[in-house]
């Protein structure tokens, strides 16, 4: 950017413009992938207040009090160019998109049985990270379990390998495993033949 020079009673000065941060000019990004749900789209079911709610939400705060009286059926039925024009060009272009947007598919999905359980949960991870997965088993454990910090996973004629990112990434899709602790601080992810 080209500096400013403005004089004031004789002397030149050299202004240049405040350097913004790219969080300031960049929009914010999705949430992260722990809870990729908050990032859904408006449901046709919701009440007009859960509409407001969802436009707050998602930082068309401005356009709350234009949508009072609009369902989440109502506003799904306008076109681009009506919200478009209702709202202007940007904030159009971007509460259209949210409104449509296409909920992000898992990368990977495993199923996951607790010992001592007899039914499945299923985890999606979007990331596909240790962190990810470790966070999401650690919510299948009784909540006055200890932390674990470290999950093993049952290789090769069960031989125990450290859980990492790359080994995440390399889990087969639709993969059923029996989660046990083997110590205080460890859990055991061993393959089931299902």
């Amino acid at each position: 950017m080209k500096p400013l020079y403005c004089s004031d009673g004789g002397d030149v000065k050299v202004n240049s413009p405040p350097c913004h941060s790219p969080g300031a000019i960049l929009p914010d990004l999705p949430q992260a992938a722990e809870d990729p749900d908050k990032n859904c789209g408006l449901s046709k079911d919701a009440t007009a207040p859960e509409t407001q709610a969802w436009l707050a939400r998602h930082r068309f705060t401005q356009h709350v009090p234009t949508f009072t009286n609009f369902s989440g059926a109502d506003l799904l039925r306008l076109s681009r160019d009506d919200i478009i024009q209702i709202c202007g060009l940007a904030d159009g272009i971007r509460l259209f998109n949210a409104l449509h947007a296409k909920r992000i598919e898992p990368r990977l999905t495993v199923y996951v049985c607790p010992s001592g359980c007899t039914v499945y949960s299923v985890l999606y991870l979007h990331a596909c990270r240790a962190a990810e997965l470790l966070h999401k088993l650690r919510t299948l454990l009784p909540p006055t379990s200890k932390e674990c910090d470290t999950v093993l996973v049952s290789g090769p004629n069960g031989a125990p390998v450290r859980l990492t990112d790359e080994l995440v990434r390399h889990l087969p899709d639709n993969s059923t495993y029996r989660l046990e602790r083997i110590e205080d601080d460890t859990l055991l992810l061993s393959p089931t033949g299902n």
